[in-house]
């Protein structure tokens, strides 16, 4: 297929509809489509059509659907070879995002939102308390461990 480059028209018209991009040459659009990268908000505007509409016609045109997909697997990659480029440089937030979507497999977590508090080893859920409410919780509970192990018989009292 012989790519043209095409120019993004200067006046804008009203958005076509799905019938008026039933009209175009299917070869028009896979060009916009080649340009824009894939990404169909600009593909639509650069081919003046909503996006709803230029979604349907992808639908419908299945040799379009592809180009529009193999656009998407290039521009995964080109945004995994940047990805793999900023671990390189050793910057932290790359390292542990590369680690928390691909270093599963490996042990690496990714780290929940810190949703909770931790007071002297217990875990405490976020809630309508305060902090000091929290903490007289956590000295409660405790407390009540401290007094549980005590009704425990020691094995030497044998």
């Amino acid at each position: 297929m012989e790519i043209k480059h095409l120019k993004h028209s200067q006046k804008r018209s009203p958005k076509k509809t799905l019938n008026d991009i039933r009209k175009m040459d299917v070869n028009t659009v896979a060009q916009a489509l080649i340009q824009n990268h894939g990404l169909l908000t600009q593909t639509a505007n650069f081919l003046n059509v909503t996006r709803l509409s230029l979604q349907k016609f992808l639908n419908e045109q299945k040799e379009l659907s592809f180009i529009n997909e193999l656009s998407n697997e290039v521009n995964l990659d080109l945004a995994e070879y940047e990805l793999l480029q900023k671990v390189k440089e050793g910057q932290l937030s790359a390292i542990k995002y590369y680690l928390d979507k691909k270093g599963q497999s490996r042990g690496y977590q990714p780290k929940p939102e810190n949703t909770t508090n931790i007071q002297n080893g217990i875990v405490i859920l976020p809630s309508t308390q305060n902090p000091n409410e929290w903490e007289q919780s956590a000295k409660k509970y405790q407390l009540k461990q401290q007094e549980q192990l005590k009704q425990i018989p020691n094995q030497n009292d044998n």
